[in-house]
């Protein structure tokens, strides 16, 4: 009870709530870029960055490259230089997040694009990741 109360206490202080155990990058990847379907990530992302079919970003073709693709500030990616893709501790002001959570978002269209929303676990699960630091692991 006492920990509810201090989690609500904090959360009231304009502090976000960052898990105990909080996920890992492979949790993360596991999550949203498995290759069995059409609605992930992997499906256009994996591909050679390009105007048609991934907004000039691309991850590569494994979580070894997935990680740094998505730390690298300084991309190439469709949406310019103007938003971070993740931006450690902070989910509302990483586009990556904002791409997945927002509709429309910031800019370009919600991902995954043609495809319903991600569920709210896979969000919470993103949100929880970056709010934690988004290390690698």
């Amino acid at each position: 009870m006492r920990a509810i109360a201090l989690a609500s206490l904090v959360a009231g202080c304009g502090t976000q709530f960052v898990p105990e155990v909080p996920p890992t990058f492979t949790d993360v990847y596991a999550e949203l870029f498995p290759r069995q379907t059409i609605s992930q990530c992997v499906f256009c992302h994996a591909n050679p960055p390009n105007e048609i079919s991934n907004g000039m970003f691309s991850v590569g073709d494994d979580q070894t490259t997935a990680y740094p693709a998505l730390m690298d500030i300084s991309h190439s990616a469709k949406c310019g230089d103007t938003y971070t893709l993740i931006v450690p501790g902070d989910p509302d002001a990483s586009l990556v997040y904002q791409k997945l959570a927002l509709d429309p978002p910031p800019c370009g269209d919600r991902m995954p694009l043609g495809n319903d929303a991600i569920s709210k676990t896979k969000l919470k699960l993103v949100r929880d990741w970056i709010l934690a630091g988004a290390k690698d692991d």
